[in-house]
């Protein structure tokens, strides 16, 4: 049972025995979605398309222009059919009529006796409700039993012959690794057949037959496309309905097969921890990446982590999703992903399989289009800090790239702005030298000769000297973006510089001192700052 009728199919019910059709005969298999009594004169911003229309002609009575023009206007919005009651206002039908309606195949249907038109719309919109309703219930059904072979079944041919005798039409799912399964199936040396599937799916010009398609994605990846061919006959509001919901049982399919997937991987977070500690020879890593990838041409690689947070889950389904969304989005951008969970952190070592050249802005887009999705929002928190350690060339340096990715943990969680999330060791420039010295002692005796006369000054006077020397060489000595960024007035700010001035010399802005004192000042912050615990040496400390 169909939700519409064709006009053909409306001519034999009832209000309909004496009827006249007087033009459009080859239009008699248009189909109506709905039905509408018009009488006004200009309706095209009124019409969707396959209505039919009820009329006495009252709007344009004996006006043949304005009846064309109405005619017209009802071709253009592919209305299915045009009734006109004859008597009061409508005598007859100008020829010209007829012969635009004949031209268009546009069903003209006369009513030699009156009618009453509200029985006619409540006899077919009562009848299109009841299809709708019968139509969904029948979807309602194959939905269920879909779902049952899902839970049943990992075969993809049981769902697709399911839905085959559903539509009792030819069903063809073509996947991305040119795999094909048609519905019903048919013997191998009969190429006629195959020969007419194919035009069918691949020429929109192919006559003999029609499809309609719907691709199979999971996670932004599209795995292949399952296609309806049908023939001698045209495409329902069913079959459509049907279409989406085996492409998305079959998209639920693969989605299943991932999760398998991903639990197969935990099972060799003992063989990525031991890679990331450099326990792993060069072959024995491209032999394990080949078995997960297929691939053996690999362009280098990294490591970048999260770190767990107390409180915030990293368990479960949702963050198995997370996990799969994001293998997926990096895989689309060239590279293979592996994770694991190793001593209070997540790690993602990740191997790129495209141009070195390009790995970072690739890195950075498949990070970003991952922030867009939902499984972000739900372990926004998670990765909220990720570092990002240095690209190594060889897959079996990997260890240098995870040390460098901790490097960066450790420097940017209390040197950078909390509205960052994203940090690359590449980018620490001179962090990474004080990274390298922060356990000399040397380094010590140089910060207290610098920074010491203006760090006692604050101590004693609260003058906050040293927040306002690190602003001032910030915003390259300009005094008046120094004023707005501390909150203070120039005279304020004057007194201040002049007192620098007093304890750190009249040239401490001359280019190699000033540079001096920003590195000291990164150095102190670093150093002493990070670690609250630790009080900065006094002078007999340092001498002693």
């Amino acid at each position: 049972m169909q939700a519409t009728l064709t006009v053909s199919e409306l001519l034999k019910r009832k209000n309909f025995e004496h009827c006249e059709v007087v033009a459009g005969k080859e239009g008699l298999e248009r189909r109506i979605k709905w039905i509408h009594i018009v009488e006004v004169p200009k309706v095209e911003h009124l019409l969707k398309g396959e209505e039919l229309i009820l009329s006495t002609g009252v709007g344009w009575k004996e006006n043949e222009e304005a009846f064309s023009s109405l005619l017209q206007q009802l071709i253009t919005r592919n209305v299915a059919g045009l009734c006109i009651e004859i008597g009061s206002y409508t005598k007859s039908i100008p020829s010209s009529i007829i012969n635009l309606a004949n031209k268009h195949k546009f069903p003209l249907i006369l009513f030699h006796q009156e009618v009453p038109f509200v029985e006619i719309t409540q006899d077919v919109h009562t009848f299109m409700i009841n299809a709708h309703y019968e139509i969904l219930a029948r979807l309602e059904t194959y939905s269920r039993e879909l779902q049952e072979l899902l839970l049943a079944t990992h075969d993809l041919s049981d769902l697709l012959s399911h839905f085959h005798q559903y539509l009792q039409e030819t069903v063809v799912l073509r996947l991305k690794e040119s795999t094909t399964h048609i519905f019903p199936p048919f013997q191998q040396n009969n190429s006629k057949q195959w020969s007419i599937i194919h035009k069918s799916i691949i020429d929109d010009t192919y006559t003999e037959s029609k499809k309609i398609s719907k691709k199979i994605q999971v996670l932004g990846k599209e795995y292949g496309e399952l296609y309806v061919v049908v023939k001698n006959r045209r495409f329902t509001e069913e079959n459509m309905l049907a279409l989406d919901r085996t492409a998305l049982a079959i998209s639920q399919h693969f989605l299943r097969n991932l999760y398998i997937e991903e639990k197969k991987k935990r099972c060799e977070n003992e063989w990525l921890r031991e890679w990331i500690r450099g326990e792993v020879s060069l072959p024995n890593i491209f032999h394990k990446l080949g078995k997960i990838d297929g691939l053996h041409n690999y362009e280098g690689g990294g490591v970048f982590l999260c770190r767990k947070q107390e409180g915030v889950m990293w368990e479960g389904a949702s963050f198995s999703y997370a996990k799969l969304l994001l293998t997926t989005l990096f895989e689309q951008c060239g590279f293979l992903l592996c994770i694991t969970e190793y001593r209070q952190n997540i790690l993602f070592v990740f191997v790129n399989k495209r141009q070195k050249q390009t790995w970072r802005d690739r890195f950075t887009q498949s990070l970003e289009r991952f922030k867009k999705s939902e499984a972000y929002e739900k372990h926004a928190k998670l990765f909220s800090f990720i570092s990002v350690g240095s690209f190594v060339d060889r897959l079996d340096e990997m260890e240098k790239s995870y040390k460098t990715a901790q490097i960066t943990a450790d420097i940017c969680s209390e040197q950078v702005s909390s509205s960052e999330t994203l940090f690359f060791h590449d980018d620490l420039h001179i962090y990474r030298i004080l990274s390298l010295i922060s356990d000399q002692r040397a380094l010590h005796e140089v910060i207290f000769e610098y920074l010491n006369p203006i760090l006692q000054y604050d101590k004693t006077y609260n003058g906050k000297l040293f927040d306002t020397l690190k602003t001032y060489l910030a915003c390259s000595g300009s005094k008046k973006e120094t004023a707005e960024h501390l909150f203070v007035v120039r005279q304020t700010l004057y007194h201040r510089l002049a007192k620098l001035e007093q304890l750190l010399g009249e040239d401490f802005m001359e280019p190699r001192k000033r540079m001096a004192l920003e590195f000291m000042i990164l150095a102190y912050e670093q150093i002493f700052i990070k670690k609250k615990e630790e009080k900065f040496p006094q002078c007999s400390e340092i001498e002693g």
